[in-house]
Protein backbone atom coordinates (compact mmCIF):
# COMPACT_ATOMS: atom_id res chain seq x y z
CA UNK A 1 0.00 0.00 0.00
CA UNK A 2 1.52 3.82 -0.88
CA UNK A 3 2.59 5.91 1.39
CA UNK A 4 0.59 8.86 1.17
CA UNK A 5 2.10 10.65 3.75
CA UNK A 6 5.12 10.26 1.45
CA UNK A 7 3.13 11.28 -1.65
CA UNK A 8 2.38 14.52 0.08
CA UNK A 9 6.28 15.04 0.62
CA UNK A 10 7.25 14.30 -2.92
CA UNK A 11 4.88 17.65 -3.66
CA UNK A 12 6.80 19.32 -1.35
CA UNK A 13 10.29 18.40 -2.19
CA UNK A 14 8.97 18.79 -6.34
CA UNK A 15 7.87 22.55 -5.12
CA UNK A 16 11.09 23.82 -3.68
CA UNK A 17 13.23 21.53 -6.01
CA UNK A 18 15.28 21.10 -2.79
CA UNK A 19 14.89 18.26 0.41
CA UNK A 20 16.41 21.36 3.01
CA UNK A 21 14.07 23.79 1.75
CA UNK A 22 11.15 20.92 1.38
CA UNK A 23 12.38 19.79 5.10
CA UNK A 24 12.46 23.08 6.65
CA UNK A 25 8.40 23.60 5.39
CA UNK A 26 7.54 19.59 6.94
CA UNK A 27 9.20 20.28 9.96
CA UNK A 28 11.20 17.06 9.05
CA UNK A 29 14.95 16.44 8.79
CA UNK A 30 16.35 16.42 5.88
CA UNK A 31 17.67 12.40 6.18
CA UNK A 32 13.99 11.32 7.50
CA UNK A 33 12.62 13.31 4.46
CA UNK A 34 15.08 11.49 2.08
CA UNK A 35 13.86 8.48 3.92
CA UNK A 36 10.62 8.30 3.06
CA UNK A 37 11.31 9.51 -0.65
CA UNK A 38 13.24 6.58 -1.02
CA UNK A 39 11.22 4.40 0.44
CA UNK A 40 8.11 5.37 -2.06
CA UNK A 41 10.48 4.78 -4.94
CA UNK A 42 11.17 1.55 -3.84
CA UNK A 43 7.78 0.71 -3.30
CA UNK A 44 6.81 2.36 -6.63
CA UNK A 45 9.71 0.17 -8.86
CA UNK A 46 11.26 3.37 -10.21
CA UNK A 47 12.92 6.46 -9.40
CA UNK A 48 11.40 10.16 -8.66
CA UNK A 49 14.09 12.31 -8.43
CA UNK A 50 17.17 13.39 -10.06
CA UNK A 51 19.54 14.10 -7.01
CA UNK A 52 22.64 16.50 -8.01
CA UNK A 53 24.61 19.67 -5.93
CA UNK A 54 22.25 22.28 -7.48
CA UNK A 55 18.98 19.96 -6.37
CA UNK A 56 16.36 17.95 -7.13
CA UNK A 57 13.87 17.51 -10.55
CA UNK A 58 11.28 14.91 -11.67
CA UNK A 59 12.56 12.17 -13.65
CA UNK A 60 9.33 11.12 -16.15
CA UNK A 61 7.53 8.98 -13.88
CA UNK A 62 7.91 11.47 -11.22
CA UNK A 63 6.62 13.92 -13.57
CA UNK A 64 3.70 11.45 -13.72
CA UNK A 65 3.20 10.54 -10.26
CA UNK A 66 3.07 14.68 -9.25
CA UNK A 67 0.32 15.08 -11.67
CA UNK A 68 -1.84 12.35 -10.31
CA UNK A 69 -1.10 13.12 -6.63
CA UNK A 70 -1.76 16.43 -7.29
CA UNK A 71 -5.55 15.51 -8.33
CA UNK A 72 -5.66 13.20 -5.76
CA UNK A 73 -4.82 15.29 -2.96
CA UNK A 74 -7.13 18.30 -4.25
CA UNK A 75 -10.12 15.43 -4.75
CA UNK A 76 -8.93 14.79 -0.70
CA UNK A 77 -9.63 18.42 -0.10
CA UNK A 78 -12.86 18.52 -1.28
CA UNK A 79 -14.16 15.72 0.74
CA UNK A 80 -12.52 17.34 3.69
CA UNK A 81 -14.08 20.72 2.65
CA UNK A 82 -17.59 19.17 2.53
CA UNK A 83 -17.24 17.53 5.72
CA UNK A 84 -16.38 21.07 7.58
CA UNK A 85 -19.27 22.74 6.14
CA UNK A 86 -21.86 19.73 6.62
CA UNK A 87 -24.50 21.20 8.60
CA UNK A 88 -24.80 19.13 11.53
CA UNK A 89 -28.10 17.39 12.44
CA UNK A 90 -29.96 19.56 14.45
CA UNK A 91 -31.35 19.27 17.79
CA UNK A 92 -35.44 18.08 17.35
CA UNK A 93 -37.82 20.03 15.14
CA UNK A 94 -41.11 20.12 16.82
CA UNK A 95 -44.15 21.85 15.13
CA UNK A 96 -47.42 22.31 16.10
CA UNK A 97 -50.12 22.71 13.93
CA UNK A 98 -53.70 23.92 13.24
CA UNK A 99 -53.88 23.23 10.04
CA UNK A 100 -56.32 20.54 8.96
CA UNK A 101 -54.90 17.27 7.14
CA UNK A 102 -55.66 18.18 3.70
CA UNK A 103 -52.67 20.34 4.45
CA UNK A 104 -49.62 19.24 3.01
CA UNK A 105 -47.26 22.02 4.52
CA UNK A 106 -46.76 19.82 7.52
CA UNK A 107 -45.96 15.91 5.84
CA UNK A 108 -43.99 18.08 3.39
CA UNK A 109 -41.66 19.47 5.80
CA UNK A 110 -41.36 16.31 7.71
CA UNK A 111 -40.64 14.49 4.68
CA UNK A 112 -37.82 17.14 3.56
CA UNK A 113 -36.03 16.60 6.81
CA UNK A 114 -35.80 13.13 6.95
CA UNK A 115 -34.46 13.00 3.23
CA UNK A 116 -31.59 15.00 4.72
CA UNK A 117 -31.28 13.79 7.96
CA UNK A 118 -32.67 10.15 8.80
CA UNK A 119 -31.42 9.88 12.03
CA UNK A 120 -32.58 13.12 13.55
CA UNK A 121 -36.28 13.67 15.41
CA UNK A 122 -39.17 15.37 13.75
CA UNK A 123 -42.12 15.69 15.56
CA UNK A 124 -45.51 16.85 14.68
CA UNK A 125 -47.99 17.63 17.18
CA UNK A 126 -51.94 19.47 16.52
CA UNK A 127 -52.57 22.55 18.57
CA UNK A 128 -55.69 20.91 20.27
CA UNK A 129 -57.08 23.56 22.58
CA UNK A 130 -54.13 25.24 23.67
CA UNK A 131 -53.07 28.59 22.46
CA UNK A 132 -50.17 29.69 19.95
CA UNK A 133 -49.07 32.19 22.68
CA UNK A 134 -49.33 29.04 25.18
CA UNK A 135 -47.36 26.60 22.86
CA UNK A 136 -44.18 28.27 21.96
CA UNK A 137 -44.28 30.19 25.95
CA UNK A 138 -43.91 26.56 27.61
CA UNK A 139 -41.98 25.34 24.46
CA UNK A 140 -40.11 28.40 23.39
CA UNK A 141 -37.60 25.64 21.14
CA UNK A 142 -40.69 24.94 18.68
CA UNK A 143 -42.50 26.09 15.84
CA UNK A 144 -46.44 26.52 15.27
CA UNK A 145 -48.15 26.63 11.95
CA UNK A 146 -51.60 28.06 11.29
CA UNK A 147 -53.93 30.61 9.63
CA UNK A 148 -54.05 33.51 11.92
CA UNK A 149 -56.09 36.98 11.80
CA UNK A 150 -53.81 39.20 10.05
CA UNK A 151 -54.48 41.90 12.99
CA UNK A 152 -54.66 39.37 15.60
CA UNK A 153 -51.62 40.52 18.51
CA UNK A 154 -49.31 37.69 19.98
CA UNK A 155 -47.60 37.85 22.90
CA UNK A 156 -44.33 40.26 22.72
CA UNK A 157 -41.68 37.33 22.57
CA UNK A 158 -43.27 35.81 19.79
CA UNK A 159 -42.55 36.76 16.03
CA UNK A 160 -44.17 35.93 12.88
CA UNK A 161 -43.18 34.19 9.24
CA UNK A 162 -46.26 34.85 6.72
CA UNK A 163 -46.04 32.36 4.07
CA UNK A 164 -48.80 32.74 2.73
CA UNK A 165 -51.76 35.94 2.90
CA UNK A 166 -55.70 35.10 1.91
CA UNK A 167 -58.54 35.93 0.14
CA UNK A 168 -61.74 35.25 1.28
CA UNK A 169 -64.39 33.69 -0.79
CA UNK A 170 -68.60 32.77 -0.60
CA UNK A 171 -69.58 29.20 -2.51
CA UNK A 172 -72.61 28.46 -3.60
CA UNK A 173 -74.77 26.42 -6.25
CA UNK A 174 -74.82 28.01 -9.70
CA UNK A 175 -78.33 27.33 -9.15
CA UNK A 176 -78.73 29.51 -6.14
CA UNK A 177 -81.13 32.90 -6.23
CA UNK A 178 -78.57 34.97 -3.65
CA UNK A 179 -77.18 37.10 -5.95
CA UNK A 180 -76.97 37.84 -9.64
CA UNK A 181 -75.17 35.90 -11.76
CA UNK A 182 -73.09 38.89 -13.14
CA UNK A 183 -71.49 39.40 -9.46
CA UNK A 184 -68.01 38.67 -8.83
CA UNK A 185 -68.00 40.66 -5.93
CA UNK A 186 -70.33 41.62 -2.45
CA UNK A 187 -68.99 43.24 0.58
CA UNK A 188 -69.37 41.85 3.87
CA UNK A 189 -72.87 43.96 4.37
CA UNK A 190 -74.87 41.89 1.65
CA UNK A 191 -74.15 38.85 2.84
CA UNK A 192 -76.31 39.18 5.72
CA UNK A 193 -79.30 37.71 4.05
CA UNK A 194 -77.43 34.35 2.35
CA UNK A 195 -78.25 31.54 4.36
CA UNK A 196 -74.69 30.41 5.81
CA UNK A 197 -73.50 27.04 6.21
CA UNK A 198 -70.20 27.45 8.81
CA UNK A 199 -68.04 24.47 8.45
CA UNK A 200 -66.02 23.57 11.47
CA UNK A 201 -62.85 22.75 10.68
CA UNK A 202 -60.23 23.34 13.14
CA UNK A 203 -57.93 25.02 10.73
CA UNK A 204 -60.74 27.34 9.39
CA UNK A 205 -62.01 27.68 13.32
CA UNK A 206 -61.14 31.77 13.55
CA UNK A 207 -61.38 31.84 9.99
CA UNK A 208 -64.98 31.71 10.26
CA UNK A 209 -65.32 32.94 13.98
CA UNK A 210 -63.67 36.51 12.85
CA UNK A 211 -66.19 36.89 9.69
CA UNK A 212 -68.75 35.91 11.92
CA UNK A 213 -67.61 39.04 13.74
CA UNK A 214 -67.34 41.35 10.48
CA UNK A 215 -71.02 40.14 9.92
CA UNK A 216 -72.55 40.81 13.17
CA UNK A 217 -71.04 44.40 13.17
CA UNK A 218 -74.21 45.09 10.26
CA UNK A 219 -76.91 42.90 11.75
CA UNK A 220 -77.62 39.01 12.35
CA UNK A 221 -76.96 36.69 9.82
CA UNK A 222 -79.02 33.79 8.63
CA UNK A 223 -77.03 30.06 9.40
CA UNK A 224 -79.43 27.53 8.44
CA UNK A 225 -76.97 24.84 9.29
CA UNK A 226 -73.74 23.90 10.67
CA UNK A 227 -71.36 21.28 9.04
CA UNK A 228 -68.31 19.44 9.74
CA UNK A 229 -66.48 20.57 6.99
CA UNK A 230 -66.78 20.97 3.45
CA UNK A 231 -67.45 17.60 2.42
CA UNK A 232 -70.76 17.61 4.23
CA UNK A 233 -71.74 21.06 3.19
CA UNK A 234 -71.20 20.36 -0.62
CA UNK A 235 -74.58 18.95 -0.72
CA UNK A 236 -76.36 20.68 1.20
CA UNK A 237 -75.07 23.72 -0.97
CA UNK A 238 -75.83 21.08 -4.17
CA UNK A 239 -79.32 21.62 -3.50
CA UNK A 240 -79.22 25.82 -3.35
CA UNK A 241 -80.14 26.01 0.98
CA UNK A 242 -76.88 27.88 1.22
CA UNK A 243 -73.67 29.20 1.12
CA UNK A 244 -70.65 28.83 2.60
CA UNK A 245 -66.98 31.07 3.03
CA UNK A 246 -63.56 30.07 2.84
CA UNK A 247 -59.97 31.55 2.80
CA UNK A 248 -58.16 30.79 -0.47
CA UNK A 249 -54.34 30.02 -0.15
CA UNK A 250 -52.20 28.93 -3.00
CA UNK A 251 -50.19 26.69 -0.25
CA UNK A 252 -53.22 25.14 1.36
CA UNK A 253 -55.47 22.85 -0.96
CA UNK A 254 -58.30 25.01 -1.54
CA UNK A 255 -62.40 23.49 -1.20
CA UNK A 256 -63.50 21.42 -3.83
CA UNK A 257 -65.54 24.38 -5.36
CA UNK A 258 -65.02 23.13 -8.91
CA UNK A 259 -68.98 22.27 -9.11
CA UNK A 260 -69.75 25.63 -6.65
CA UNK A 261 -70.12 29.74 -7.94
CA UNK A 262 -67.84 31.91 -5.91
CA UNK A 263 -67.74 35.21 -5.30
CA UNK A 264 -65.25 37.06 -3.44
CA UNK A 265 -65.70 38.75 -0.89
CA UNK A 266 -65.17 42.48 -0.22
CA UNK A 267 -63.94 44.06 3.16
CA UNK A 268 -63.24 40.50 4.67
CA UNK A 269 -60.70 40.27 7.81
CA UNK A 270 -57.40 39.45 6.43
CA UNK A 271 -56.11 36.28 7.60
CA UNK A 272 -52.54 34.87 6.92
CA UNK A 273 -50.52 31.47 6.73
CA UNK A 274 -47.94 31.89 9.03
CA UNK A 275 -45.53 30.49 11.16
CA UNK A 276 -44.66 31.71 14.60
CA UNK A 277 -41.49 31.03 16.76
CA UNK A 278 -39.89 32.77 20.09
CA UNK A 279 -37.79 35.21 19.72
CA UNK A 280 -35.00 33.23 21.88
CA UNK A 281 -35.49 30.54 19.80
CA UNK A 282 -31.20 29.42 18.60
CA UNK A 283 -30.63 31.22 15.32
CA UNK A 284 -29.50 28.11 13.69
CA UNK A 285 -32.46 26.11 14.55
CA UNK A 286 -34.56 29.00 12.72
CA UNK A 287 -32.50 28.72 9.89
CA UNK A 288 -32.84 25.23 9.59
CA UNK A 289 -36.75 25.56 9.94
CA UNK A 290 -36.61 28.55 7.58
CA UNK A 291 -34.95 26.20 4.74
CA UNK A 292 -36.95 23.20 5.14
CA UNK A 293 -40.19 25.56 4.41
CA UNK A 294 -38.35 27.16 1.48
CA UNK A 295 -38.10 23.61 -0.01
CA UNK A 296 -41.88 23.46 -0.26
Amino acid sequence: MLNYAALYYLLEVSSAQSFTLAAEKLHMTRPALSTAIKNLEKDLGFLLLNRNHDGVTLTRQGEIVVQLAQKGFAFFDEIEHLTRNRPEIPAEISVYSTLALNSSITPALVKNYYEQYPEGKFNAYTIGNASPDEILLNHPDSFVLGIFNETRLFDKQLQMIVLDKSKTYLAMSPDAPFFPAEVKSVSIKELLQVPLIITEVSEEQSFQNDLMSALRKYGEPHIRFTASGMDMSSSLIADSLGATFYPSFKQLQNPNTANYRTISIKNAPKFVLAALYHKDIPQEKLDFFLSLLNQI
